[in-house]
């Protein structure tokens, strides 16, 4: 809405019918509310979260790209690399249930668990258990998040990963062959003593990891179709591991044209790492 001055201002609208003698709805009482401190606590929340998640993205042997949409101006989608010391790349992808506020909160907080336990990131069974354990007294219902943890060797190719639910992702070969990794163990934060294991892959030069969240597949068109991980697997197969932001913004606009809408229903986070040709 516009104020007499043409200042925008954020305003939330409900009408209650009018209905005369006969049942038949001949007008209506509409309500405006001032949403302006709704609006503004929310954009203060939006903020928070990207700081939380920005941070220089690795390149050179390895490559990361990364597409964050949220549904809402806050997401339940977390994703972090850091690069070790001994030079390997970690890096974690997490869906939370839901969006929104509530999903990002628990975002917030694994954020702070990914600061307080670094030092087992070499560890990534180990790191998933920490996190698994922190989070069992915090989840309520069904709202288990999902986290793929990745500790990638550019030197030897050497992929060690450990997953806590699905998808656990999809490594596209040099030969154009995609294979979908592995998902491993559960959620985080549904059994407190959940032991998590790893799956050690090859991650040579040409090759190309997708990780998505659940926003990425589970899309549905007005037909109630949903996306699925065939769809996605294809796009991932015909891409050019060598242009990754590529792949994403492929990725983004085939679920657009798929719910046949101009906003995903969901947050979508995606995560690619690629490794040039030698």
């Amino acid at each position: 809405a516009k104020r007499k001055t043409g200042d925008r201002v954020a305003v939330a609208v409900s009408v209650s019918p009018i209905y005369d003698e006969a049942g038949k709805v001949i007008g209506g009482v509409e309500v405006f509310r001032d949403e302006t401190e709704q609006v503004v606590n929310m954009e203060r929340a939006r903020v928070a979260q990207l700081h939380a998640l920005s941070g220089d993205l690795p390149s050179g042997s390895a490559n990361f790209q990364v597409l964050y949409r949220p549904h809402d101006m806050v997401g339940g989608d977390y994703y972090r690399v850091e690069t070790l010391p001994d030079g390997r790349h970690a890096f974690m992808l997490a869906d939370v249930a839901g969006h929104g506020v509530a999903a990002a909160l628990y975002t917030m907080i694994l954020r702070t668990l990914w600061e307080q336990h670094r030092r087992l990131l070499a560890d990534p069974p180990a790191f998933m258990a920490k996190l698994n354990q922190a989070l069992d007294p915090l989840t309520t219902g069904d709202s288990f998040p999902t986290a793929f943890l990745g500790l990638l060797d550019p030197a030897s190719g050497q992929l060690v990963y450990a997953s806590a639910g699905a998808p656990a992702g999809l490594l596209r070969r040099a030969d154009g062959r995609v294979e979908a990794l592995e998902a491993l163990d559960l959620p985080l934060g549904m059994l407190p003593d959940q032991v998590y294991r790893q799956a050690v892959v090859r991650f040579t030069p040409g090759e190309m990891l997708l990780l998505c969240s659940d926003g990425a597949i589970e899309a549905h068109s007005p037909a109630d179709q949903e996306f699925g991980l065939e769809r996605l697997a294809q796009l991932v197969a015909e891409a050019d591991p060598v242009q990754p932001d590529r792949l994403l913004d492929q990725i983004e606009q085939a679920l657009l044209t798929h719910v046949e809408s101009v906003r995903l229903p969901d947050d979508l986070a995606l995560l690619a790492v690629s490794r040039d040709r030698d």
